[in-house]
């Protein structure tokens, strides 16, 4: 890959009631120069989209200023609960440190039955850093009202959370 040496790929699970060390994340990030550490991490914040936010916000926010890594997180939730009265939630977010990569994708997969949703992230070499500008005018109309009817779905959702909703929240067309 381009612009790096050796890209270090980490899948992680931390259990909702363990707590987010230090020690832990500081570890996994000297595995290497570029290393990016993606999974469950329990650490929700509303500022993702998150319903609330986890005990482990604050830790999460602190290391992400201390240790210099960025936070990527899917726009659409990554697990619906089969019990109808919890809404769909982030649990899956990506950590990324010394990577020159631009994330072209990071999305739950909607095609599998299951509470927990696999998450697809692509990305392209490059070297730009900050979050790319655009204009949602600009998207072409289809792309523009499917959005809409995804966030509605999920508004509905999140407030008559039944079975009918829930299909129609993972797929809304």
């Amino acid at each position: 890959m381009i612009g790096h040496g050796i890209l270090i790929l980490v899948s992680v699970y931390l259990p909702p009631k363990k707590e987010l060390f230090r020690s832990d994340l500081e570890a996994l990030f000297a595995l290497g120069d570029a290393v990016i550490l993606f999974g469950d991490f329990n650490s929700k914040i509303i500022n993702w989209k998150c319903n609330y936010s986890h005990r482990n916000r604050r830790e999460m926010e602190a290391l992400e200023k201390n240790l210099h890594f960025n936070i990527v997180t899917p726009l659409t939730p990554t697990y619906y609960s089969n019990n109808n009265n919890r809404r769909p939630d982030i649990l899956d977010i990506t950590l990324m440190k010394g990577v020159a990569l631009k994330l072209s994708c990071i999305e739950p997969l909607q095609c599998l039955d299951s509470d927990h949703r696999s998450v697809l992230m692509s990305g392209k070499s490059g070297s730009r850093t900050g979050p790319a500008k655009f204009d949602r005018r600009e998207l072409p109309r289809d792309v523009i009202e499917l959005i809409r009817d995804k966030n509605a779905a999920l508004r509905r959702l999140g407030k008559y959370p039944t079975c009918d909703n829930k299909s129609r929240a993972r797929c809304p067309t």
